[in-house]
């Protein structure tokens, strides 16, 4: 039995198995808000239900989420959809209060952090609440858990270290650290007309490159690097390129596909409607994938592929997945006479590409 860095031995598991004793009927989850978190909770969820198979697990969630937890291994048996602000149909944050008390769950482990989460687990009725004692929040919790601290603060660690230590004050075990995603027959017919729209062939090696960041401009590479690179891979290698974009990003991806003007060079937004399972199904037949430390990446990681991940204002450190090995290109320092440029700027497509071309080999001889 394999044990993450950081956290307790599975020795430990008999002092929490010590405070559930009892049966675990019904245990919700408050699930983190953005994807790439969301991905790394999947070990975390993947434990719970294989230690309480018979419980009831609710999952309070954004609608982004639910979508992207679709059809995967490890379903929630309800789910509870809300968002930040008001929308039709859906609860807002403190909206979630009554439904989760209408829930009448048992545990309420939390995801997040915030000092809202746990005011809304102290109003829950939740016989036990588990989450992280931070932010002066750890009074609202039945067990809070304390955040591991060294002397420049929080202690870095990959967010699915944290949440395995909470599902583990459950009881929980695990065997591995693995991100779990599904996809649809639905969402394979999308990528199937996605490559019939570029004329790419199904047999033929394809790279997807994700240049995003939905929550830093820091970690976006520039469209020029992604220009440069999509034309060397698919000059020298004779790789598809295809720009992976949300709805946000479809018109720089177009932009760089009209640029590169390249029978092998496509963008995602070229279809009308980008959902998640279009997402998950591109990544998971994707021969190798370039990505920034963005949601994306999370996606291509838990669906096995092999993913290059490019770093410039986070470090590998703080959201290590543990998947299939995976290269980690993180950008060199900032010049001191140059502190205006995102330092992910200094990132060189020379650098990427070799990376591209040694991954590639080792695949070949591994093959």
């Amino acid at each position: 039995m394999t044990t993450p860095t950081g956290l307790p031995s599975n020795s430990a598991k008999e002092q929490a198995t010590a405070k559930s004793t009892s049966p675990q009927s019904k245990i919700g989850v408050l699930m983190p808000s953005w994807i790439g978190d969301a991905c790394m909770a999947t070990p975390a969820l993947h434990a719970l239900r294989q230690t309480f198979p018979d419980a009831e697990l609710v999952g309070l969630m954004r609608p982004v989420i639910a979508e992207m937890l679709a059809d995967g291994p490890t379903p929630f048996d309800q789910q509870i959809l809300f968002e930040k602000k008001s929308r039709p149909g859906l609860a807002t944050r403190w909206g979630l209060v009554p439904l989760v008390r209408q829930a009448r769950l048992d545990t309420f482990v939390l995801l997040t952090n915030s000092f809202w989460s746990a005011m809304l687990a102290k109003l829950s009725g939740a016989r036990r609440t588990v989450g992280y004692a931070r932010d002066g929040r750890g009074w609202l919790l039945s067990e809070p858990v304390p955040a591991a601290r060294d002397t420049h603060g929080y202690v870095r660690s990959s967010p699915v270290d944290c949440y395995l230590e909470l599902v583990q004050r459950l009881g929980c075990e695990w065997s591995d650290r693995q991100m779990r995603l599904g996809i649809s027959p639905a969402d394979e017919r999308s990528a199937d007309s996605l490559w019939h729209l570029l004329d790419f062939d199904i047999g033929q090696p394809t790279l997807v490159i994700n240049s995003n960041a939905a929550t830093d401009d820091g970690r976006v590479w520039p469209a020029s690097r992604v220009l440069e690179l999509s034309q060397t891979v698919a000059e020298q290698l004779g790789w598809q390129v295809l720009l992976h974009c949300g709805r946000g990003e479809r018109q720089v991806a177009n932009d760089i596909a009209m640029r590169a003007n390249h029978p092998r060079i496509g963008s995602m937004g070229a279809v009308d409607d980008l959902p998640l399972g279009l997402t998950k199904a591109v990544m998971r037949r994707a021969h190798m994938v370039v990505t920034t430390d963005s949601g994306p990446r999370h996606i291509a990681t838990a669906m096995g592929r092999t993913v290059l991940t490019l770093y410039g204002t986070t470090t590998p450190d703080w959201t290590r997945t543990y998947n299939v090995p995976e290269i980690e290109i993180v950008a060199p320092d900032v010049p001191s006479s140059d502190t205006l440029t995102p330092r992910i700027h200094h990132l060189g497509v020379a650098r990427v590409f070799g990376e591209i071309q040694r991954t590639s080999q080792r695949l070949k001889t591994a093959a």
